[in-house]
């Protein structure tokens, strides 16, 4: 599956990397900022 993706000269497959990887730095900030809310609750609840 991945060897179709990829071209001769790996233009669709480096335009595919990139577009991932945009997405993961998308989805990383708006979880991340979740997982410091969740994890600011859980300190303020124990102290």
């Amino acid at each position: 599956m991945l060897s179709e993706m990829r071209d001769r000269r790996g233009g669709p497959n480096r335009r595919m990397r990139a577009l991932a990887l945009v997405l993961v730095l998308l989805l990383a900030g708006p979880l991340t900022a979740l997982v410091l809310q969740g994890a600011a609750r859980v300190v303020s609840a124990v102290y």
